[in-house]
C-alpha cells in the first residue's frame, strides 16, 4: 500500500519506476480440442472494437477481397491442430528467473512465452511451469534469465480498508501498464471464482 499519497505529491511515478520492472506479460498457447477440420470463428460476428483482439487470439489475419467485404473463413488443414493464444501478466519474485501468475493464465498451456521490459528494452523467454494451485488459482513459472528485479512481496495483513493501492499489469496484449486505487473491502468471499477465497478488493 502507499502509507502517505500526500508525501509523493500526487504522482507514482517513483513507485511505478519501482515495480514496473518486475512486471511480466505472459503469452500461453494451447491446443484446441479439434478432429480433422475446424473453422475459427468469423471475426465479422464479433462487434467492431473487439476484432483485433480476438484476431490476435486466434493467430488469424485480417484479409478482405478487392471490394473490402469479409474473406470467407479460413480452415485448418486436415491434421493440423489450431491453438489459442492467450495473454496475462506475472510478478517476479527472484533474479533467476522464478515468476508468480495465475494459474488460469498457464492452464493446459504446452507453450507460455514471457516478456520481460527492462530500460526500454522487450526480451522474450520460453518459461516452464514449476507449479500449480487450482484452489487459490497461484502458478509459479520459470525462465532462463539471471539479474532481474524482483517484486518486494508485501505484507498483506497489514492492509486496511481505505489504503491508497497500485497495480500493474499488461491488460489485452497492451504494453506494461499502472492504475491506481484503493482497498476497497477485506476477505472477500463467495465470489464463485476458486474453492479457496479471501479476497482484497480494489476500487
Amino acid at each position: 500500500p502507499i502509507a502517505d499519497a500526500g508525501s509523493l505529491k500526487m504522482s507514482y511515478a517513483d513507485v511505478a519506476e519501482t515495480i514496473l520492472p518486475s512486471v511480466v506479460t505472459i503469452f500461453p498457447s494451447t491446443p484446441m480440442n479439434a478432429q480433422g477440420d475446424m473453422e475459427i470463428p468469423d471475426m465479422e460476428d464479433l462487434p467492431p472494437q473487439l476484432r483485433p483482439f480476438f484476431r490476435r487470439f486466434f493467430d488469424q489475419q485480417e484479409n478482405n477481397d478487392e471490394e473490402g467485404s469479409p474473406a470467407p473463413r479460413r480452415r485448418m488443414p486436415h491434421g493440423e491442430m489450431p491453438r489459442m493464444r492467450g495473454v496475462g501478466s506475472g510478478v517476479i519474485v527472484t533474479e533467476d528467473g522464478y515468476i508468480l501468475t495465475n494459474n488460469h493464465v498457464v492452464q493446459d498451456s504446452d507453450d507460455i512465452e514471457v516478456a520481460v521490459e527492462s530500460n526500454g528494452t522487450k526480451r522474450s523467454y520460453k518459461a516452464t511451469v514449476i507449479g500449480t494451485d487450482p484452489e487459490t488459482d497461484v502458478a509459479m513459472i520459470k525462465i532462463d534469465a539471471k539479474g532481474l528485479v524482483p517484486a518486494t512481496i508485501g505484507d498483506s495483513s497489514s492492509l486496511r480498508v481505505g489504503d491508497v493501492v497500485l497495480a500493474a499489469g499488461a491488460p489485452m496484449e497492451m504494453n506494461l501498464s499502472i492504475t491506481q486505487g484503493i482497498v476497497s473491502a477485506l476477505g472477500r468471499s463467495n465470489l464463485h471464482v476458486t474453492n479457496y477465497a479471501d479476497f482484497i478488493q480494489t476500487d
